[in-house]
């Protein structure tokens, strides 16, 4: 569904270097809701019908669950799980007496022991208590099908616990007794512990679609229609520009969008935008739209930020080569493509430049159940599909006033000519303005 290359490129998941989408978007409150929402945004066996449950999922928590949520937080993971891990103080099931010999010599002459295990079982009740609470409040045979199952787990590990109302109230007492106390840590630690880390897992899970249904509430995203032949987007922005300029996409007839301008006007950030709104979409989250039809495709493949391979011995040039063969081949294959490239071929000089991306182009405009984003500096290169229905042609621009540069960054109907690589290098270098 989604290459690594692509990841990187569209700044999707966690960089020590900038600010991510993920980061963006994570607001969950454990590691392993965090570990959860990572496996999400591989997007691995990612299907139309899995893509429309997560947006299910997602506008029910939105829409109604504005309370009654589970107060678990990671500290209250953290203890559990140390308590888990640990067998301080475990008094594993055996014949009655010993077992009660032993219960009372831990309790009388092992302080330390006996408190480690009261408080890690008060620990995981308070977590068994947080998920019956959440599931005698939330749970209706009506709800969504991935909430439903995670709730039906829930309850089903919860009835393996076999743990009664006067059994939690009798341990959260001051002086709970001790044989009841280390019979359910034994049930916590031994009997029943592939239950208690189901439990665990399943709460990771849940919160990992409450934080995507909480930065959906956030950060004001909005949910986009799934359809199999077009792209509509309305006022679309990129998530993680501060104060982006919006723009309208729309491809219905064309399955080729070529953005032609100057460095700077924003080319490369309007090409990202397109590609993580299919993602966020995919996703199962909202967009950065006012509104927004999305095509399905089987796969998100980029070429922004290309490098070169030198333990392989592979130049720039030669590693786009590479990642237009994997692109072509995936093509070869029926598989629904979106193509995002900026630049094509930057390293190799103009001529081959142009040559290189009018021979791909033509081929990617074959494929018509795919989706073709591209930018390039080269007008000749957009002129010379400018009669093409199958090709939309787009382009931003600066004014130019002496050394003042501005850009508005609005796409604009038709090619730009324009070059500012003179005016740019000159505001920037005063010195050089007499060369």
């Amino acid at each position: 569904m989604i290459s690594l290359q692509t990841l990187h490129d569209l700044d999707i998941l966690p960089s020590r270097q900038k600010s991510s989408l993920f980061d963006k978007l994570n607001h969950c409150k454990t590691k392993g809701g965090e570990a959860v929402l990572k496996d999400y945004f591989l997007l691995e066996e990612t299907t139309a019908e899995t893509i429309q449950q997560r947006q299910d999922a997602i506008k029910h928590i939105v829409a109604k669950w504005n309370k009654l949520l589970p107060a678990i937080g990671e500290n209250d993971i953290y203890y559990a799980e140390q308590y888990l891990n640990s067998s301080i103080g475990l008094v594993k099931a055996g014949k009655k007496l010993s077992r009660a010999i032993r219960t009372h010599y831990t309790t009388l002459f092992r302080a330390y022991q006996y408190h480690f295990v009261l408080s890690g079982v008060r620990q995981l009740l308070h977590i068994v208590r947080q998920l019956t609470v959440a599931y005698n409040s939330l749970y209706n045979p009506d709800l969504p099908p991935l909430l439903k199952q995670i709730f039906e787990e829930i309850r089903t590990r919860l009835l393996e616990l076999n743990l009664t109302e006067k059994q939690l109230a009798a341990i959260e007492d001051t002086n709970p007794p001790t044989g009841l106390l280390f019979h359910v840590d034994d049930n916590f630690r031994v009997v029943n512990r592939s239950s208690v880390n189901a439990l665990l897992n399943l709460y990771y899970r849940l919160d990992a679609f409450i934080a995507l249904a909480e930065a959906h509430k956030h950060w004001k995203l909005t949910f986009p229609a799934l359809n199999a032949s077009h792209l509509r987007l309305q006022s679309i922005y990129h998530p993680l520009v501060t104060d982006c300029v919006t723009n309208h996409i729309e491809m219905t007839e064309a399955n080729l969008l070529i953005i032609t301008g100057p460095n700077m006007a924003g080319k490369s950030t309007m090409m990202k935008s397109i590609g993580l709104t299919f993602f966020m979409a995919y996703l199962g989250i909202g967009v950065a739209a006012v509104s927004a039809e999305i095509p399905w495709v089987d796969h998100i493949t980029t070429s922004i930020n290309i490098e070169d391979n030198i333990t392989a011995g592979y130049s720039y040039f030669f590693s786009e080569v590479q990642n237009i063969k994997r692109t072509i081949n995936m093509l070869h294959k029926q598989k629904r493509l979106l193509v995002i490239a900026d630049e094509l071929f930057k390293g190799t000089n103009v001529q081959d430049a142009y040559d290189c991306s009018k021979m791909v182009l033509h081929h990617f405009l074959s494929h018509h159940d795919s989706f073709f984003i591209f930018s390039t500096h080269l007008a000749e290169l957009a002129t010379e599909f400018d009669r093409d229905i199958r090709c939309e042609l787009r382009f931003v621009d600066a004014t130019v006033d002496g050394n003042d540069i501005r850009f508005d960054y609005k796409l604009k109907p038709g090619i730009s000519k324009q070059r500012l690589g003179v005016n740019i290098l000159q505001s920037q270098v005063p010195e050089l303005q007499t060369v």
